[in-house]
């Protein structure tokens, strides 16, 4: 297979494997060769078991394998070469949680990191045994994210050691290409991926079922002595705002580097995301619409497309390609005013107390009054009447914030028992992003697209 890494790849490929050891340099450098042979361009590894870590570099790839405190665990990072200059920095949360940043320059050429964890849950004798394993992980896992909520790419690979099986009902985070019967484990990590966001990509796309399983296995027969199983227990997530990047994921079967499991792969196309998501606080205003009206109203849609027929038919036909563009997103924009109307701005309060404003203004002219009174009776008055505002202001800041505690611990009591300790991590430690509609702007290539809900 002939194999291409560009310098210039807008494309990025994330692999996870668990090589179940990687204690000779015979079996590292012969992964390597499996990684260049599947386009990767970082993979996340399992039970490395290096107990004290190593950094090495194998033909086009840098390997670096973290030091674990069991001889049984270790993660790492394979990095192509040309990817090695982008390595921001990495570290170990604990011996089944590891990052590792990338700098990635958008088309504004500020530099961002792309996050990618690697984890390695427990599997299922270890949770039979001790319960309590897998809710620290995941509490310990939800933290890691909440860290890395500024990512501008966030991604996670790795052994799950879960059946997340097939999709059920709307689930959102999942494809409908699962494979199996979801077990407790699979629960969770389903669980997991709705209160934060999260996609499964390798359920996300239709291939053979021996691209889809990650792990073989047996089991006894009482027949044939032992039978082959096959499960689906490995997976890459990215945030499910981000599944657009995706263009395809799926298992690897053929690797010569022994291990029972396979080596699971997901490529993104980055350039695409970095034109389409907003660029913080110095983004362009853009003109909103009532967009929403084109999906509740059949009279504002046939409204609109009457207005845009009406804009578009008198365009001048001898206009250059340039002008006749110009012309044509004017038109668009008319007519979406016309049958749409504009969103009106509305002032986020933050959630203060009403009565906040007024009191922060008497004691800033209280203080003001204060600096510029000599006289010390006067002053002793001012002083008594700013400490007592101050107090208020206090009292109300904690006041408002105790009942906004309230609310969220009422929510979240209203929850299932398997959904609390995620949404508590999330709720308590994030703000909840939410997508802004737009329509039609002539700043934005792509914004005649529409994106489809999950």
């Amino acid at each position: 297979m002939s194999i291409k890494h560009s310098k210039q790849s807008n494309e990025l490929t994330i692999l996870t494997f668990n090589v179940r050891g990687l204690k000779t340099v015979a079996k590292r450098h012969l992964l390597c060769t499996d990684l260049e042979k599947y386009q990767g361009s970082i993979c996340c590894l399992q039970e490395t078991k290096v107990k004290h870590g190593l950094d090495e570099i194998h033909g086009n790839y840098r390997l670096i394998l973290l030091p674990s405190e069991s001889i049984h665990y270790g993660q790492g990072f394979a990095i192509h070469k040309n990817h090695t200059s982008r390595l921001y920095r990495y570290w170990k949360v604990s011996d089944r949680i590891s990052v590792l940043q990338l700098r990635t320059i958008s088309s504004s050429k500020s530099r961002r990191l792309t996050s990618i964890v690697n984890v390695y849950a427990p599997h299922s004798g270890r949770i039979q045994k001790n319960p309590e394993e897998l809710d620290i992980f995941y509490e310990e896992l939800g933290r890691t994210l909440t860290d890395l909520g500024s990512s501008y790419f966030l991604f996670v690979a790795g052994d799950w050691n879960a059946k997340v099986g097939t999709r059920k009902g709307n689930e959102s985070f999942i494809g409908h290409h699962g494979r199996g019967i979801r077990n407790y484990p699979g629960t969770v990590l389903a669980e997991f991926c709705r209160v934060f966001d999260l996609f499964l990509c390798n359920i996300g796309f239709q291939h053979p079922a021996r691209h889809k399983t990650t792990w073989t296995g047996q089991r006894p027969s009482p027949t044939a002595g032992s039978v082959n199983i096959f499960n689906q227990i490995d997976y890459i997530v990215c945030r499910a705002g981000e599944k657009s990047l995706l263009r395809d994921s799926r298992s690897y079967g053929g690797a010569a580097t022994y291990s029972d499991h396979k080596i699971v792969s997901a490529k993104f196309a980055m350039k695409t995301s970095i034109d389409l998501r907003r660029r913080g606080p110095n983004a362009d205003v853009r003109i909103r619409h009532k967009i929403e009206q084109l999906c509740s109203s059949t009279l504002v849609r046939d409204n609109y497309q009457l207005s845009i027929m009406k804009s578009l038919g008198n365009i001048n036909a001898e206009l250059s390609p340039g002008g006749a563009w110009a012309e044509t997103m004017k038109g668009i924009l008319l007519a979406a005013d016309e049958a749409i109307g504009l969103r009106s701005q509305v002032l986020c309060n933050k959630g203060i107390h009403s009565d906040l404003p007024a009191l922060i203004k008497e004691q800033k002219e209280l203080r003001l009054q204060l600096e510029n009174t000599s006289d010390p009776k006067k002053k002793q008055i001012l002083q008594n009447r700013r400490s007592s505002t101050q107090k208020k202001i206090k009292m109300l800041n904690k006041t408002n914030f105790t009942n906004k505690l309230d609310l969220i611990a009422a929510g979240i009591e209203q929850l299932k028992d398997s959904s609390k300790m995620f949404t508590a991590i999330r709720l308590l430690n994030r703000k909840k992003q939410t997508n802004k509609l737009k329509i039609h702007d002539s700043k934005d290539e792509d914004s005649s697209q529409i994106p489809k809900s999950s």
